[in-house]
């Protein structure tokens, strides 16, 4: 009886093995759950590859704190005021109203006792129109700008970079950038939550090469551009970094938001930088050009490692070096991880990285990949911009880069829509 009952299992268990094995009949393929999971294989690792901007675990969410009008109200009047005169230490009015004297000292000198209006008659009053024109008189704005380095700079061209930095007694540590080395990395900030949306490339003084990833769908009026930055937290450089507004989102128009394919934008900004050892614009690569086996520098702030949390982008801005890989390594080289055998890498992709613990994270999205010119000391070319990857810093996994190559007549063109002399960027 026995001897029945286990023939029996395994005739059935037979039967279940041959029924799972044969339901996978050509052209279909086994593949893990991850890259089929509408019932086709996904190639092209739409909603598996993880781009290269701020995320949140799995245990959080990215939730905009609450902001009270008065408080950003007078913190951007202290920064607009103090930053732009910062030698000023008092308003002298013959007549305010005791309402202004309580709100100016409020606004300008909150945790001191020393008011910023001296109050002389009770009389009312004066208007913002007096107050702006005491704050920015001629003379103080005269009397700052002295402070700033007086040395005659003029400009040589695109992709210059400041070796050994702009300040000789500060020492770099590994993976860090002299001051100010690369005078055309940039800062993508949302001034709403106050929070670094990725890197970007200065490419004329008045347009940034980025990500179009989370750039598409915002405002204008809600991105600030800080060029000629370095630490943070720290204003150590002689050189001051500058603010800029944006006016205008140009995206790629074939920019696929699951795959990252073109993803790429243009910043036009409200006002142009001005050019200087700490801000100047990098030279793009032109179209139809080869990169591979070159060894090339990603510049940005951040994170060093996936592993680390939320809060640990980089104060001072990091400097990768990393080899250029061909497309068809990279692809087998990809093929190997999650995305699975079936991958195939975009045309507007080029790959960048694959050896242990050097490589762009979070927080680098729209960061530039350059590479150096041949023959031309210190000047750099953009070849690519940061997009996504499978992790960070993991060996043989290079990560992939927007190729401004690919793209280059469509930032040409978007240049001559906007009048800008595609003189800029071209070495």
């Amino acid at each position: 009886m026995w001897s029945s009952l286990c023939f029996y299992f395994l005739a059935l268990l037979s039967l279940n093995t041959l029924r799972f094995s044969s339901s996978c009949t050509e052209p279909n393929k086994c593949v893990a759950r991850i890259v089929c999971p509408h019932g086709s294989i996904v190639n092209d690792g739409s909603g598996i590859v993880v781009f290269r901007h701020k995320v949140c675990d799995s245990y959080t969410v990215c939730c905009a704190p609450v902001i009270q009008e008065s408080s950003t109200y007078q913190n951007d009047l202290y920064e607009a005021f103090l930053t732009s005169v910062p030698s000023v230490t008092s308003i002298t009015s013959e007549k305010p109203s005791t309402h202004m004297v309580n709100q100016v000292n409020e606004i300008f000198n909150p945790s001191t006792k020393l008011p910023f209006v001296k109050k002389i008659s009770k009389e009312p009053t004066i208007s913002l129109k007096d107050l702006m024109e005491t704050v920015f008189n001629t003379e103080t704005r005269k009397d700052s700008e002295a402070q700033e380095p007086s040395f005659y700079f003029k400009p040589k061209g695109c992709g210059y970079s400041n070796q050994n930095g702009l300040e000789a007694t500060q020492a770099s540590a590994d993976n860090e950038a002299d001051i100010n080395e690369f005078p055309w990395v940039v800062i993508v900030y949302n001034r709403i939550i106050e929070n670094i949306l990725g890197g970007g490339s200065l490419i004329a003084p008045n347009v940034v090469l980025t990500k179009a990833k989370h750039i598409a769908n915002m405002s204008p009026r809600d991105i600030i551009i800080r060029a000629g930055e370095w630490h943070t937290k720290s204003k150590i450089e002689s050189y001051p970094s500058e603010d800029k507004e944006v006016t205008t989102i140009e995206t790629h128009s074939r920019f696929n938001d699951a795959n990252g394919d073109y993803n790429a934008a243009l910043l036009i900004l409200k006002s142009s930088f001005k050019i200087r050892p700490n801000i100047s614009p990098i030279c793009l690569a032109p179209e139809r050009t080869s990169y591979d086996s070159s060894r090339c520098f990603v510049a940005g702030w951040g994170k060093k490692s996936h592993e680390d949390d939320d809060n640990s982008f980089a104060l001072i801005q990091k400097k990768i070096d990393l080899p250029i890989v061909g497309r068809y390594r990279c692809e087998s080289l990809l093929r190997q991880t999650i995305l699975g055998v079936d991958f195939q890498l975009r045309r507007s992709f080029i790959c960048a990285g694959g050896e242990k613990d050097k490589d762009s994270c979070f927080g680098d999205g729209g960061a530039p990949l350059f590479c150096p010119i041949p023959r031309q000391k210190n000047r750099y070319v953009q070849v690519g911009i940061v997009n996504w990857g499978i992790l960070c810093g993991h060996e043989n996994v290079p990560a992939a880069y927007t190729s401004v190559s690919y793209i280059r007549s469509w930032i040409d063109q978007k240049m001559m829509e906007h009048s800008v002399n595609s003189s800029y960027y071209t070495a």
